[in-house]
């Protein structure tokens, strides 16, 4: 793909992985995870709880609520543990974050410092005092988006729910409309995966979309609008207004194959809601910018496999635009619209 149709950054990382790749270097970064994974998180998970989330089996001794009861051998250990003040040999730095291959580290001030490694272990390291709530919130945010990474897993900043022959994916930036879509299917009686880290992996290039947790993180007010009190809901965080919603029933808990991605957007000169397929290689960039943990493919050492599922995805499946007045969310009728195109 040429330079404009990708993002400058996901760009200079698409070359840095191609290049890579020409030299070697992607080879010695997979040896590398391969080492962590046997060595530095070989630690025995026995007799943690188990629990289950984005197509992986948890072992945490942190008590994780919101995830569902996971069965069998676990992929990951969440343990309790010292994470130090930096990475000595650390390739990308954020305001909050350092990279190192195989390797993220993640502070959030009055809250934990995390280090997920290898694919395989989740360090906590939780200030003194800080919530459960708002641990679990960046741990299962995140932290396991870079995990995923790790894994070779594609996480995207979207919602999905369940539809006749699979599933449909919702992309867009912080207040789009994710978890609203997500939430107005729900009253539908329509089965939710995910309202925030969609996970997708990839079967002989078709890819799969893995549930999430049984929850909806959404503000009073559209609570409201759906009928539902948020007084007796508990808060995401303390200090934040929106309320985790229980899914119960409503949650898909199987993984299902998607069957259309949408981008959703909002427009100042748009009389009513839209849609419009949006084709090209130029696709790839504008699926990359809603990549969960985005700023931190270029030093997991992961970029190779990162822009190998988005051309899997995007090679697999139509990318529609969906658009709807800037200061009103039509939410029924944008889900009149998205069930007509997926047949439902």
């Amino acid at each position: 793909p040429k330079s404009r149709s990708i993002p400058g950054r996901l760009y200079r990382c698409y070359k840095r992985s191609r290049d890579d790749w020409k030299h070697g270097r992607s080879a010695e970064a997979a040896v590398e995870l391969t080492r962590l994974a046997k060595t530095d998180v070989d630690r025995p998970a026995s007799q943690a709880p188990l629990y289950r989330a984005f197509g992986l089996t948890i072992a945490s001794r942190l008590p994780l609520p919101e995830l569902r009861e996971g069965v069998g051998e676990p992929d990951v250990a969440v343990v309790s543990g010292s994470v130090p003040s930096e990475l000595p040999d650390a390739v990308r730095k954020g305001v909050r974050f350092q990279v190192a291959p195989g390797r993220l580290w993640l502070q959030v001030d009055g809250v934990a410092r995390y280090l997920a490694r290898g694919g395989a272990e989740i360090v906590v390291d939780r200030a003194a005092g800080a919530p459960d709530d708002s641990v679990r919130l960046f741990l299962l945010g995140s932290v396991f988006a870079a995990l995923l990474h790790q894994r070779g897993v594609l996480p995207l900043s979207a919602s999905a729910v369940a539809m006749e022959g699979g599933s449909a994916v919702f992309m867009g930036l912080s207040g789009a409309g994710k978890s609203t879509l997500a939430a107005g299917f729900h009253k539908r009686g329509r089965r939710v995966l995910t309202d925030d880290l969609c996970a997708i992996s990839f079967r002989a290039g078709q890819p799969l979309v893995w549930p999430a947790y049984p929850l909806l993180k959404l503000w009073p007010n559209l609570l409201r609008e759906l009928g539902v009190d948020p007084d007796p809901l508990p808060r995401v965080r303390p200090e934040l207004e929106k309320r985790a919603l229980p899914l119960g029933e409503s949650f898909a808990s199987e993984p299902l194959s998607p069957i259309r991605l949408y981008l959703l957007r909002s427009s100042r000169s748009a009389n009513g809601v839209a849609m419009q397929p949006v084709e090209g290689h130029g696709n790839i960039g504008r699926i990359g910018i809603h990549t969960y943990g985005s700023q931190f493919v270029e030093g997991l050492g992961s970029e190779a496999s990162y822009f190998e599922n988005l051309a899997m995805l995007v090679a697999a499946l139509p990318v529609k635009a969906i658009t709807w007045p800037a200061r009103h969310f039509m939410l029924d009728e944008l889900i009149d619209l998205i069930e007509e195109d997926c047949g439902a």
